[in-house]
């Protein structure tokens, strides 16, 4: 399933596109439109990934490699020392 979502300004936002199991293309950053504002947040990608793991793709890129969303993971996952 493919979709053209305009979401706001906050990664809040991608939060609740989990709830859309079907959603496997995504894209935030497209040079057709004008820039997304949440493309200009820290890490974007990587909270994108780790909110939507049944993403197939993101912003035109394919997303194969289980080491990206590996990184995904360990990226957001909260460090206890």
């Amino acid at each position: 399933m493919s979709c053209d979502l305009f979401l706001s300004y906050s990664l809040q936002d991608v939060t609740y596109l989990a709830r859309l199991p079907q959603l496997t293309d995504l894209g935030f950053n497209d040079p057709k439109y004008a820039s997304n504002p949440i493309c200009s947040l820290c890490n974007y990608t990587t909270q994108v990934l780790y909110h939507l793991p049944a993403l197939q793709r993101l912003d035109g890129h394919d997303i194969t490699i289980r080491s990206y969303k590996d990184l995904a993971e360990v990226m957001c996952t909260p460090h206890h020392h």
